[in-house]
C-alpha cells in the first residue's frame, strides 16, 4: 500500500477498509504538520503532500494508527498553528474610539505603564442593561484585528460621536461617563467638555 510521507508503515491491507472521520483526518493533518515544520519543510508544500497522501489513505486504522504514533512522539498539532500566529505583523491600529459594522463600540489603547507598557488593546463597549458586575468596557479575543479590517473612527466624526454619546451616556473621545446634568451640559451635549474644547466642536 505505500508508506506515508513521513515513512510510516502501513497496517496489512487486509484490515477492514472503513472510512476515517473528518475529524480524525484533520487531527491527523494537524499532527503531520507539526512534524513536518518540526523538520523544516514547507508548511505550504507539506499541506500539497499530506492531503494528496489521506486521499489515498483515508481508511480509519491507518489514520487511527498514525494518529497514535505521532501523539507518541509528542506532537500536539498545535505547534505549526502557533508559529503561524507568531509570524502576523501585530495590527496597530490609532488610538481613539471605533464602530464596528454590527452596532459594537471598540475602546483602542496602549497600556502606558506596569505589565505589558507599550502593547495595544482593544475592549468592546458594554451598555448598562447589559453589564456584569459593572463592567463598563470588555475583553474580546481578536477583537483589534477586526477593528482594523471593518471598524470606522468615531471620535473624529462630531456627529456620530455626539449621537452615541446621547445614547450612551458615555463621551466617544475618552469613554468617561457624562454625568453633567445642567443646560448645556455633557448629558445634553453628548460629549464632555474637555473633549469638546480639545475638537474645537
Amino acid at each position: 500500500m505505500g508508506r506515508s510521507p513521513f515513512n510510516t508503515p502501513l497496517p496489512p491491507s487486509a484490515a477492514p477498509l472503513y472510512p476515517a472521520s473528518d475529524k480524525a483526518k484533520d487531527y491527523l493533518r494537524d499532527l503531520m504538520l507539526d512534524k513536518a515544520f518540526a523538520q523544516g519543510h514547507k508548511v505550504e508544500e507539506a499541506v500539497v503532500n499530506i492531503n494528496a497522501w489521506l486521499e489515498k489513505n483515508p481508511h480509519r486504522h491507518v489514520v487511527s494508527e498514525n494518529i497514535d504514533r505521532l501523539k507518541g512522539e509528542g506532537y500536539t498539532g498545535w505547534a505549526h498553528k502557533d508559529a503561524a500566529k507568531k509570524s502576523e505583523p501585530p495590527v496597530e491600529l490609532e488610538d481613539g474610539f471605533y464602530e464596528l459594522p454590527d452596532g459594537r463600540i471598540i475602546k483602542v489603547r496602549h497600556i502606558i505603564y506596569g505589565p505589558g507598557e507599550g502593547v495595544q488593546y482593544g475592549k468592546v463597549f458594554v451598555p448598562k442593561d447589559q453589564r456584569e458586575d459593572d463592567v463598563k468596557w470588555a475583553k474580546c479575543p481578536g477583537i483589534l484585528k477586526l477593528t482594523a479590517a471593518e471598524g470606522k473612527r468615531i471620535d473624529t466624526d462630531e456627529s456620530r460621536a455626539t449621537e452615541l454619546g446621547l445614547l450612551y451616556g458615555v463621551c466617544m473621545c475618552c469613554g468617561a461617563d457624562l454625568t453633567d446634568d445642567s443646560p448645556g451640559g455633557s448629558i445634553e451635549r453628548g460629549i464632555g467638555p474637555v473633549c469638546l474644547s480639545k475638537r474645537g466642536w
